[in-house]
């Protein structure tokens, strides 16, 4: 049976991967080949894997069926609904999901994700309210290494994105539904939040208590993340399984006690109930969330079986529990938490297969450290469970966080049982309490807030020194294929010998580097950052950014979600130097995330930029040479310093195998000097164009100068500016330049090889596409007029 889950798992998985949707009469094919996979053929995984491919099909051809229509995009539209989930507000907006009523211009019942700029209040979840909106399609930057925010907003059913122009409330949602659901929750945030005032650890109660995990700080995530802890602050399947242990041992208890009533219903048929109840309320507390609600469907299977009084295998029933989470949620299979979560129960299964279990009849010669009944044969049981879980997640972390933390098997061990036996029990428990006794549900919140208060120092010092594995993000199947044949010799039984070889199988994981670049030659990447600009440029050994791309709200930037992602992608653990051009925010937004993230040798900038200040300025004259690469500042000169557009910092990058040139935002003042002061020697083949593509920029003086073969432009798609400007773009188009846009090609990779010319090696949204992605226009205009690299003195 676990073949066949797996198959179809297989099949399923190969249409999330796929950059365009079969024929929907493919779907015809899906009662044949599950027919045929149930009755147990010759063929049965293969069937089972085309059924799983035809049936994500269908789900995905009814989900896009469901997309905003083009002709509604950028439209004021009237829609009536209701507030969904959590609403997170800022200093600059209120962001909510909202659920369309019937009849609104938009097909019903979809949802929609708002922002609320300059909001008088945040809408309560559960509220009815009738607003004019402005939407447009999902979209989200695309970038190597980066996340796939259009692929999370379809998997979570959000068909479209908008802000909110006006607004009237018209009532509430039903008792029974969702919604009521979301509004105790906010209620909970409330008084978690007033209970808790004052204490540091106040966010991470929330996040165990109801799943929201606005209040958690970024320097928290990051140490729980170098630790490995941070699952337990995302209520899934560990917490359902501890929730739903506590209440099977708890009724378990209780109804013994009970002889009269234990001969009406058994003992462990009350005691699966309790479990499921326990589960599905904590699952609410959570919103009933994507992940939680798979880890309602593994422990149903579990708990169904148990009931039902059969005697099911640990392997079928994690065939059972594959199976049916993928058919409720064939998108399951992009999450990380999915294969977290299947991974680390079947290495579970495997290591207590073949080795002594707490609950097992001790062989009578065994050594008293091995008895499994004993407390030390428990300690070791659990050591090994972890090492296992540990060793068996390796290749899934790697490859999906490009990071593995040496010291998570270590902390996890005492966290998971504090957190599962104690803080989790703790809340929950109060929380309760509070309904009837606020002073003593306050008092328990408090109780666990303190505990991890006392706790955090700890946490923060181990996390301050963690080892980590690092694996760049240009893993193959192979390498993956090789580090899961590892883990099953590491795990197989204990009569194979030397199994500890099987380490040696993950060894091209961490091995593996990207091609490297020769002298002379250098690599070139404009990152996808929407309005704004960062630029990463990689020598043999070094590597510049230009820019930092812009902030992205109050919590997130550029940096967290395209520049540091790029960079370890790449395999780089520091940058040797940043530019940056000026100082308006979608240049330097996310330096300062950058420099706290990673070691920066030296910064470059006309200004400081708080709380930072650069290493020395960027004025023009200064150079630098960097494994046969030269780089050169041509603007501001002597006497134009500042840190405004029109003082922005232009650096020419040259090698053998061409030259790019890096303006920020200068604009036409900027450029008439340049081209007064250096003529004929601003030729140059990549020009990254100034000002984002904007009407006070690219001059046609300026653009007879430099003489580009490639444009590339640093733009938001449907942006507020509108860029780039029609006629600057027609400008480029008429002089022959091939022009190209991050809003349509995402990030833009080219290599300038040497002796050669420069040359584009990767458009993201072309190289890595998939169907639920928008259609854009076509990424490149214009022809290149030139036959190779220009050479400039």
């Amino acid at each position: 049976m676990l073949v066949f889950a797996v198959a179809f798992a297989v099949g399923v998985a190969l249409l999330e991967h796929e950059p365009a949707l079969p024929d929907p009469m493919w779907c015809a094919a899906l009662p044949v080949a599950a027919g045929l996979a149930l009755a147990r053929v010759r063929a049965g995984p293969l069937l089972a894997a085309v059924a799983g491919y035809t049936w994500a099909a269908f789900v995905a051809h009814v989900q896009m069926g469901a997309a905003l229509p083009a002709g509604l995009e950028g439209r004021d539209l009237q829609i009536a609904g209701t507030v969904q989930g959590l609403p997170v507000a800022d200093s600059r907006r209120v962001r909510f999901d909202f659920d369309v009523e019937a009849g609104a211009p938009l097909p019903a019942g979809g949802r929609i994700r708002l922002s609320w700029y300059r909001a008088r209040i945040t809408p309560a979840p559960g509220s009815v309210w009738r607003l004019t909106v402005r939407l447009r399609r999902p979209r989200g930057w695309r970038n190597p290494g980066g996340s796939d925010y259009e692929g999370w907003l379809f998997a979570n059913r959000i068909v479209a994105t908008g802000y909110v122009r006006s607004v009237r409330r018209i009532g509430s949602a039903p008792a029974l539904s969702m919604a009521r659901v979301h509004a105790v929750r906010a209620g909970l945030a409330r008084s978690i939040r007033s209970a808790l005032d004052g204490y540091g650890s106040e966010g991470l109660i929330r996040a165990l208590a109801i799943g929201d995990r606005s209040g958690v700080s970024e320097r928290r995530w990051r140490t729980l993340r170098v630790t490995g802890i941070a699952h337990l602050m995302a209520i899934s399947g560990l917490h359902i399984g501890m929730a739903a242990g506590a209440a099977y041992w708890t009724a378990l208890r209780a109804w013994t006690l009970l002889p009269r009533a234990a001969l009406l219903v058994a003992a462990p048929q009350v005691a699966g109930a309790a479990a499921m109840l326990a589960a599905f309320g904590y699952a609410l507390l959570a919103g009933l969330s994507l992940p939680t609600q798979r880890a309602l469907l593994m422990l149903a299977v579990l708990i169904v079986s148990r009931l039902s009084r059969r005697c099911i295998p640990p392997s079928h029933g994690l065939a059972l529990a594959l199976a049916a989470v993928l058919i409720a949620d064939p998108h399951a299979v992009r999450a990380p938490g999915f294969w977290l979560s299947f991974v680390a129960v079947a290495v579970i299964v495997m290591a207590m297969a073949t080795r002594p279990m707490a609950g097992r009849r001790p062989v009578a010669d065994q050594p008293s450290s091995a008895n499994p009944r004993t407390f030390t044969g428990r300690l070791r049981t659990l050591a090994i469970v972890q090492i296992a879980v540990t060793v068996g997640l390796a290749p899934v972390t790697l490859s999906v966080f490009a990071e593995q933390s040496l010291v998570s098997p270590f902390v996890n061990a005492l966290a998971i049982p504090l957190v599962g036996a104690i803080v989790v029990p703790v809340i929950l428990a109060g929380l309760l309490v509070g309904v009837l006794l606020p002073p003593v549900g306050t008092w328990m919140l408090a109780a666990a807030a303190w505990l991890l208060d006392t706790l955090w120092p700890a946490v923060e010092w181990v996390g301050d020194h963690a080892v980590m594995l690092r694996a760049p993000g240009h893993l193959g199947w192979l390498q993956i294929a090789a580090a899961a044949a590892g883990v099953l010799i590491v795990l197989a039984p204990r009569g194979l010998t030397l199994r500890w070889l099987g380490l040696a199988w993950m060894l091209p994981m961490l091995a593996i580097r990207p091609p490297p670049i020769a002298p002379g030659a250098y690599r070139m990447t404009v990152l996808d950052v929407g309005h704004g600009l960062s630029v990463v440029v990689e020598t043999a050994r070094r590597v510049l950014v230009y820019d930092t791309g812009p902030p992205v709200g109050t919590r997130l930037d550029a940096a967290a979600l395209a520049v540091l992602p790029y960079l370890a992608w790449r395999g780089h653990a520091g940058v040797d130097r940043v530019v940056l051009s000026h100082g308006d925010s979608d240049h330097v937004g996310g330096y300062r995330r950058l420099a706290e993230s990673l070691e920066i040798a030296s910064t470059l900038a006309n200004g400081p930029v708080d709380p930072y200040r650069p290493d020395s300025a960027c004025m023009a004259g200064r150079r630098w040479d960097w494994d046969g690469v030269s780089f050169e500042v041509l603007y501001p000169f002597d006497g134009h310093s500042g840190f405004d557009n029109d003082h922005s910092c232009v650096v020419r990058v040259e090698g053998s195998g061409g030259s790019a040139l890096l303006t920020g935002d200068v604009e036409a003042g900027g450029e008439r000097a340049l081209v007064a002061r250096l003529g004929e020697g601003l030729a140059t083949d990549v020009l990254v164009v100034p000002h984002h593509g904007s009407a006070t920029s690219s001059t046609r003086g300026f653009l007879d100068a430099v003489s580009p073969s490639i444009a590339l432009f640093s733009a938001a798609e449907h942006g507020r500016f509108r860029l780039p400007h029609p006629e600057v773009l027609s400008r480029y188009v008429d002089a022959g330049v091939a022009t190209y846009t991050t809003s349509r090609c995402g990030a833009i990779t080219l290599e300038f090889a040497a002796g050669g010319k420069p040359r584009i090696v990767r458009l993201e949204r072309e190289h890595d596409r998939r169907y639920w992605q928008a259609r854009v226009a076509r990424c490149r205009s214009g022809m290149t007029r030139h036959d190779g690299p220009r050479r400039t003195s």
